[in-house]
């Protein structure tokens, strides 16, 4: 099959070039990319060899299904802002949900009487649970992190000048120390406080509820 024909700027048909087909046809050249090697990009050529590597490998499409590096660092990365989502959600049903249930027993104090007034320590429980969460959480964190610093030494190494987040994390540990340091004691002051806080509510009187 013939080429269809082309037109000039005055309306006349330029024929087009016979294309030469069949086992005797000349291959055809491999058109090369402006960054003058065929297939390879100049953004690519920009870029430092390591974050270069870092693209191709995210670029070029997983062998077999396989997930590459690439994908998988930003999946675990993922994990983390989901697990540190729930250290905040941990944290909100802890005040909140303590919270409620105190204003709730104090507003009916007069059905608090016999074992019934043990449920003053709701909220301690409740503090104590959500702590537990928490610690939790904060081990599969550290569990996740420390696999990511092993792929951003397979990426970058271990004397690059850009080591990777978990590696800058980890050579810079004192506002990490300081930050589980400080969220410990306010978790241990808070159910400390909120039992005795209970306790105190138990010892009180039980108010009557008043006469119709």
């Amino acid at each position: 099959m013939e080429p269809p024909s082309q037109l000039n700027p005055a309306g006349r048909e330029i024929p087009a070039e016979p294309r030469e087909t069949g086992p005797d046809a000349a291959p055809t050249k491999q058109r090369e990319e402006p960054g003058g090697k065929p297939g390879t990009s100049p953004q690519l050529e920009k870029l430092p060899p390591q974050q270069a590597n870092m693209d191709r490998a995210e670029r070029a499409p997983s062998a077999s299904g396989q997930v590459s590096h690439s994908e998988e660092y930003k999946m675990l990365r993922e994990e983390i802002l989901q697990h540190m989502r729930g250290l905040t959600q941990a944290q909100t049903w802890a005040v909140v949900g303590g919270g409620a249930v105190y204003a709730w027993l104090m507003t009916h104090r007069e059905l608090l009487t016999g074992p019934w007034r043990y449920a003053w320590f709701i909220p301690p429980v409740i503090g104590l649970a959500c702590s537990i969460i928490s610690l939790e959480t904060d081990y599969r964190i550290r569990h996740v992190a420390a696999y990511l610093r092993r792929i951003e030494e397979a990426a970058f190494g271990k004397d690059s000048e850009v080591p990777g987040w978990e590696h800058y994390k980890t050579a810079h540990r004192s506002s990490d120390t300081f930050g589980n340091l400080l969220g410990a004691a306010l978790w241990v002051v808070a159910i400390a406080g909120s039992f005795a806080l209970s306790w105190f509510c138990m010892s009180l009187p039980t108010m009557t509820a008043a006469p119709k």
